[in-house]
């Protein structure tokens, strides 16, 4: 069960990280039609990013929920998504964060104390999606290394696990962002 369990959570990062990489590349070709319009995935707000998440998550065969709800927690607690692992037969509910390179990542940790305070156990199958773009311009690049703080900070503070980082190169398809960067952690199992 664990290893079937570590190999979804392995598909469904690569989805993420495969599907910022479509979405941004989806908006290149819409900024051809429509050139005056600003595209960029940079620019949206926390929703509209987990709902791009979302659609490619169902390209890959998840079942995917948007706004949903923990199982025994009170209904104004919502995480951003929820979705069935097929192979485990549980859901695993997911925050997702905006990290930018200019700013702290605060906003990441107060998410992960949230879904840490969660008492039933099927409420703790649970974690955190951070989801960054680097502007062009800017300070020295650390971009990455906040993204291996963060991952510290959660991992020895948190019970939680990291299921990966990676680095998405755009190779210049948004003139606002040269790449994303992308961080999966999930709640421990029997803690």
């Amino acid at each position: 069960m664990i290893s079937s369990r570590n190999t979804e959570l392995t598909i469904l990062f690569g989805a993420i990280c495969d599907g910022l990489r479509q979405e941004v590349r989806y908006r290149q070709l819409a900024q051809l039609i429509a050139p005056k319009e600003v595209m960029s995935l940079t620019e949206e707000r926390e929703a509209q990013l987990v709902c791009s998440l979302a659609y490619y998550i169902r390209n890959i065969g998840f079942t995917v929920q948007v706004d949903s709800y923990f199982y025994d927690e009170p209904s104004s607690r919502r995480p951003d998504l929820a979705m069935f692992l097929p192979a485990s037969r549980e859901y695993l509910f997911l925050e997702v964060k905006i990290i930018n390179p200019n700013s702290g990542f605060s906003g990441a940790i107060e998410d992960i104390e949230k879904l840490n305070s969660v008492v039933s156990a099927r409420d703790k199958r649970n974690g955190l999606i951070a989801i960054g773009f680097r502007n062009p311009t800017g300070r020295k690049e650390t971009f990455d290394n906040k993204y291996s703080k963060l991952s510290n900070s959660i991992q020895n503070k948190y019970p939680y696990r990291e299921i990966g980082i990676k680095k998405i190169d755009l190779e210049s398809m948004d003139n606002q962002a040269i790449y994303a960067m992308a961080g999966f952690w999930v709640h421990k199992q029997g803690q």
